[in-house]
């Protein structure tokens, strides 16, 4: 399973770079098979590709990053104690949102699902509490990167439609 996860983030990080150069190929107006086309385009290609190196970089990261304790730099909010904690599962949430899935699409919802803060026990004082862990934060990431793409895409679409 290691070896398929760092395969995956190796071509995810040469789709990176391939898209970042071919962006700072346009970006610097060097020849291209369609650099004439997308250099007229306007914005939103660039943008989008951008944000898709990013994507690509992010979900990389969290392929290859190492297992750590998912209590790790957690704090209780009540007694301030940092260690000693139990993830406690959630119950009554649905595993994915329907807003989120009608919005964009399963992946979405997964890394929205990903991205959620995890419940957690205190052992000193037994109260239940919400925080973010490090898996959370980047699938957050991926999920503000991903809502990012969605919305560059629609704000290009509307500017679009109003200028003809």
């Amino acid at each position: 399973m290691r070896y398929l996860k760092s395969g995956l983030a190796g071509i995810l990080v040469i789709a990176a770079a391939l898209l970042a150069a071919g962006e700072y190929s346009l970006i610097r107006g060097l020849p291209g098979p369609d650099s004439a086309t997308r250099s007229a385009a306007g914005w939103e290609p660039h943008v989008s590709a951008l944000l898709l190196v990013a994507f690509c970089i992010c979900a990389a990261y969290l392929l290859v990053r190492k297992k750590t304790d998912p209590t790790a730099g957690i704090y209780c909010p009540n007694c301030r104690a940092a260690q000693g904690f139990a993830l406690e599962p959630s119950h009554g949430e649905p595993l994915v949102s329907r807003g989120v899935m009608h919005a964009g699409g399963i992946l979405l919802a997964l890394l929205y699902y990903g991205g959620k803060q995890k419940r957690f026990r205190c052992g000193s004082c037994h109260q239940l509490f919400h925080s973010h862990t490090r898996g959370t934060r980047g699938y957050f990431l991926l999920t503000l990167i991903f809502v990012a793409m969605i919305l560059v895409h629609l704000v290009a679409d509307l500017l679009e439609m109003f200028q003809t």
